[in-house]
């Protein structure tokens, strides 16, 4: 689950750069992540990946579905987006972003107020999991698609 309109992640920096200038879609099939994605997704595992949106879309969130998040679906995830007025909700039931390991481990993802990445830990406690669980459980039942963000998008900007 991902809660921030804006990450600072430095291996994103120069692709970043490229989609704020305009450049084409670069090729990131065969990137070390996307690779690691589609080796796991074979083998059986589920990637889903849960981000809430901001509104208006940050230029990073942006950035993310037009170009990122459309390589993590071609390597077999499932990429999903918590519309705003979710917001209060989610947020309420879960106040850090996380990942969720085989529905059993979690991690909580610590982050500075610009996006930057601070620390991780294992929440080990059965309550820990419990709300997240929750939290995952929210936010696939009510999130939109990969696809549905950016067909809503090709038409907000075909309205202009």
């Amino acid at each position: 689950m991902l809660l921030l309109p804006v990450y600072e992640v430095p291996e994103e920096r120069e692709d970043y750069g490229l989609y704020l200038a305009g450049e084409p879609l670069p090729d990131r099939a065969q990137h070390r992540w996307m690779t690691l994605m589609r080796l796991q997704v074979r083998a059986g595992r589920t990637w889903t990946n849960v981000h809430l949106l901001s509104q208006p879309l940050t230029p990073y969130l942006q950035y993310l579905s037009d170009w990122w998040y459309r390589y993590q679906h071609q390597a077999g995830a499932r990429i999903l987006f918590l519309a705003p007025e979710h917001a209060s909700t989610i947020r309420a039931l879960a106040s850090r972003d996380f990942w969720l390991f085989d529905d059993e481990r979690v991690v909580v993802l610590e982050y500075d107020l610009k996006g930057k990445f601070q620390s991780a830990e294992d929440a080990t406690s059965p309550e820990s999991l419990a709300a997240v669980r929750r939290a995952r459980d929210f936010a696939v039942q009510n999130a939109m698609s990969l696809r549905t963000l950016l067909s809503a998008r090709r038409k907000e900007r075909s309205s202009s």
